[in-house]
Formats: structure tokens, C-alpha cells, sequence
């Protein structure tokens, strides 16, 4: 692992926290608040937090800490077989990279059209923002099946933004640590910003109100909480190891628990930022427009990209176009840090196992592979490939990780155990062995019920995209396993015998 150290407590509390908050947190904890049941989701999303997201983010941070060491060689000193299932996270990781860079690219170029208001005077999207996403930044096809060619803009403003991600991790801890404290606090001004002046708008009481409801048939719903979980998973990234970047450059005596916990708790609250500019401002579209709130609700990218364009044409001269500027650069911002977090994990297994090669050159060799493998994405079917791949990977790859680790921990749970509660200023009873031990139980009951209802609803069957499609695009997932097995194989035969 690397020697650096990250410079302070709160650089390596804002390095997680950038880490964990991102795209998950703008537009799909907003979206799953409104599709389960309000604020039934919301109380079931703090009940999995508090037990199931902190207890494997202190785990594996505790883990990582103690060892210093990168996720595929912490697992190999526990036995050598447990490196496969590293480099399953370390390979998930970076895949999750090749499609999330895009949709990164996506934000810069609406950064552009909202700078091209003080020029043009109005917004590119004005009238009808769902086909100026579609057909003039997508290019989007009618199907999967119909790929044609590649999207220029699309293109062109992944290649900026890959740029920019290679320049903020080159330098792995030193880099990242200075880059944390603009890229984490704009953010939350931002968003704080825009959901102020959304309480001013009017109607944003209807949009307040679908955030409030408690549905009580909602709440006692299994898909509730099962979507709970999955967010959770989707907006800390529990279960993916990349904690291990983040533990192991902690200083092996500093606490570990209080930390952990700040850092679920931040990522919580940009959540909730989220929630109030989202909803308020929907509550004003829907007031403008003379419907209901559900009618203007968008899912997935369209919440940021179609949706919240047509709120800033309604502001007025130069009000509108200051928020989409403020706006999309939180967006950016937001997305960027996770996606220098998740290009930091393979990198950093890259490092352990090169460690001759400078860690400028790991980076640039993991930034031009990811950008290679994220050109189908750029497509112009790119949007139904990436809604897919990213189904297969969050669903099922990220279950199955955190599911290993907790088998893992069950095996070392005293060590670490003891590490947590020697490096916890935390009340004795909250890192107590009855305390870890029922948070183990409750948490891979969780994880396996989610596995498992995953595979009821059908391995293929996915948001009415062909079977046929789906099996192609399952072999991606599969592949990560394959090559991580081989990798493991690798490591083992190239580690020396002591």
C-alpha cells in the first residue's frame, strides 16, 4: 500500500465522504423517496444505514486500518483463496468507471449550454428539454439493438472529463487530499442554495408534501426495504471495498468507529439536500404547469438532465442560468469524487503489485482503459447499455461482494472486534461483541434476502429490455468473475512462500 497518509482527520473524513456521495444521492434517493412511499422509504433507508451501512463501512475500515494494506493483499494474509473475491471488487470498481464517466461527461456538457445563455441569451433546451437530451447530447436510437455511431458531444466531453479525473488522482493520497476540500464543500453550499430558493417558489409545499407522506401499506412492503437496501449499497458504496483506499492510509492508532459513522451521516445529509432541491422544485414545475406532481417526476437521468433543465428556463434572466450553472457543477462535482474513488481501488491493487512503476503512470494506465471501455457507452444505444451493465453490477456484483465480506468478518470477527473497540471513543456498549455480533446477523440476513429476491424477479427480466439482450450483456458480469479468478490464481503462484 501506499506510504501516504491522508494529511488530517477531516482531509480523510472529506476523501470518504466525496467518496461515498455522488450521483445515487442526487437523482435516484429522490426518486425511490417518491416511488416507495415517501417517507416510509426514508425511515426504512436510516434503519438499514444505522445498522447494516455503518456496521460494514466500520468493518471494513477497521479491517484495512489494521492491515495497511490493499483489499486482494488483506484478504490473501487471511487465506490466499480470499484474494479472488478482492479482485472481484478491485474489477467491479473499475467497470462501474466505464459507464460512470460518461454520465460525468453528460453534466460538463450541460455546464457548457448553461454558459452559452450570457451568449445566446436563452437556453438550448428551452421548449422541449426531453428532446434536446435525447437527440442533441444522446443521440439516443430507439433500441438497444440499434447502435449506428458514436455520440461527438458525448464524446468529446468524456474525453474532457477523463482528463480532468486523471489530473485530481495522479498523485494517488497527496492529489486527492487537496482536491477533497473544494470538490466535497461546493457541493453542499450548492445544494443548500438551490433548495432554499426552492422553499421560496410556489407550490413547493406539493413538492414537500410527497417527501412528508408516510404510506403505511408502503412501509410494510418487502420491495420498500429491499429498495432501501439497494440504495444504501448504490449511495455509500458499501460492500465494495473502497474503504480499503481510505483505512489503509490511516494512521494504524487513530479511531476508527466515530469517523465511519460522520462519514455515513454527511453522505446522508447530501441525500436530503437533494431531496428538498428536487422536490421543491418539482412542487413549482407542477405549479407552472397546472398538474400533479407525479406528472412531472422523472426517474433516472432524466430527473437531472430533463426535468430540472425545464425548472431554470422558468427563473427568468440570469437567475435561471446562474442556478443550471451552480446546479450542473454540483452535479459534476458530486460525480467526479466518486469516480476518482472508484478509479483510486484498482489503481491501488495495480500499485501493490507494481510497485516499481511511478503511481502517475498506474493512474494513466487505468484512466486510458477505462476510457477505451467506456466508448459503447458513448453510442448512440448508450443509455439502454448503461442502464443494463449497471443493473447487473450494482444488483448482483455488489451483493455478492458485501455478502463475502461478511463471511469473512465472521471468521476474524474477534480481532476485529478488538481493533474497533481499541480505536473507539465511542460508549463501550455501541462497540460491545453483543453489539457487533447482532449487527452481523441482522446484516447478512439483509443481504442475502436481497440476493435472493433478486433472482425470484428473474436474472434476465429487467425493466422490459429482450431476454436475448440480456443474456449477452449478463456475460459482462460473468467475465468479472472469471478474470478476477484468474488474477487470484496469478497472485497466489507469484506470492512467495514464507
Amino acid at each position: 500500500m501506499s506510504k501516504h497518509v491522508w494529511s488530517s482527520k477531516w482531509t480523510f473524513i472529506l476523501a470518504a465522504i466525496w467518496w461515498a456521495a455522488g450521483l445515487g444521492n442526487l437523482w435516484r434517493f429522490p426518486y425511490q423517496v417518491y416511488d416507495n412511499g415517501g417517507f416510509s422509504f426514508i425511515i426504512a433507508y436510516v434503519i438499514i444505514t444505522l445498522i447494516v451501512g455503518i456496521s460494514l463501512a466500520v468493518w471494513e475500515i477497521a479491517l484495512w486500518q489494521r492491515s495497511r494494506e490493499g483489499v486482494t493483499t488483506s484478504l490473501s494474509k487471511i487465506h490466499p483463496l480470499l484474494s479472488i473475491m478482492g479482485w472481484v471488487a478491485v474489477l467491479t470498481a473499475l467497470a462501474i468507471v466505464f459507464y460512470y464517466i460518461v454520465i460525468v461527461g453528460w453534466s460538463v456538457d450541460y455546464i457548457y449550454y448553461a454558459l452559452r445563455w450570457f451568449i445566446d441569451g436563452w437556453f438550448a433546451w428551452t421548449g422541449n428539454p426531453e428532446a434536446f437530451f435525447n437527440n442533441n447530447i444522446l443521440q439516443l436510437t430507439w433500441g438497444l439493438q440499434e447502435r449506428w455511431e458514436l455520440s461527438i458531444p458525448v464524446l468529446w466531453w468524456t474525453i474532457i472529463t477523463f482528463i480532468a479525473l486523471y489530473f485530481f488522482t495522479f498523485k494517488g493520497a497527496k492529489s486527492i487530499g487537496k482536491v477533497v476540500w473544494f470538490t466535497v464543500v461546493f457541493p453542499y453550499i450548492a445544494l443548500l442554495l438551490i433548495a432554499v430558493k426552492g422553499f421560496t417558489l410556489p407550490g413547493a409545499a406539493d413538492g414537500l408534501s410527497y417527501l412528508v407522506t408516510f404510506d403505511k401499506e408502503a412501509f410494510f412492503s418487502i420491495s420498500t426495504w429491499t429498495a432501501a437496501l439497494a440504495q444504501v449499497f448504490f449511495s455509500i458504496w458499501v460492500g465494495m471495498a473502497f474503504m480499503v483506499i481510505y483505512g489503509a492510509q490511516k494512521p494504524n492508532g487513530e479511531e476508527v468507529a466515530k469517523s465511519t459513522i460522520m462519514v455515513i451521516l454527511w453522505n446522508a445529509l447530501i441525500s436530503v439536500l437533494s431531496s428538498l432541491a428536487v422536490f421543491t422544485s418539482l412542487g413549482y414545475l407542477a405549479n407552472q404547469q397546472g398538474v400533479g406532481v407525479s406528472e412531472v417526476a422523472a426517474g433516472g437521468p432524466g430527473l437531472i438532465f430533463v426535468t430540472i433543465p425545464t425548472i431554470f428556463s422558468t427563473f427568468g434572466a440570469f437567475v435561471g442560468p446562474l442556478f443550471a450553472v451552480v446546479f450542473f457543477l454540483t452535479v459534476f462535482f458530486l460525480a467526479i469524487d466518486s469516480a476518482m474513488a472508484l478509479i483510486e481501488a484498482p489503481a491501488a491493487a495495480i500499485r501493490k503489485r507494481l510497485p516499481k512503476v511511478k503511481t502517475e503512470m498506474v493512474f494513466f494506465g487505468v484512466a486510458v482503459l477505462a476510457f477505451l471501455a467506456s466508448i459503447p457507452f458513448m453510442y448512440w444505444n448508450g443509455l439502454y447499455l448503461l442502464d443494463i451493465v449497471d443493473y447487473y453490477l450494482t444488483q448482483y456484483a455488489v451483493t455478492f461482494v458485501a455478502l463475502f465480506e461478511l463471511v469473512v468478518f465472521l471468521f476474524i470477527w474477534k480481532k476485529l472486534a478488538k481493533f474497533i473497540q481499541d480505536h473507539s471513543s465511542l460508549p463501550k456498549w455501541i462497540t460491545s461483541t453483543k453489539t457487533i455480533l447482532t449487527a452481523w446477523w441482522i446484516s447478512a440476513i439483509a443481504v442475502l434476502s436481497l440476493i435472493i429476491l433478486n433472482f425470484k424477479d428473474g436474472f434476465f427480466n429487467y425493466a422490459g429490455y429482450p431476454k436475448e439482450d440480456m443474456m449477452v450483456w449478463a456475460l459482462f458480469l460473468w467475465a468479472i468473475y472469471v478474470l478476477s479468478i484468474i488474477f487470484g490464481i496469478v497472485a497466489m503462484l507469484k506470492t512467495p512462500k514464507k
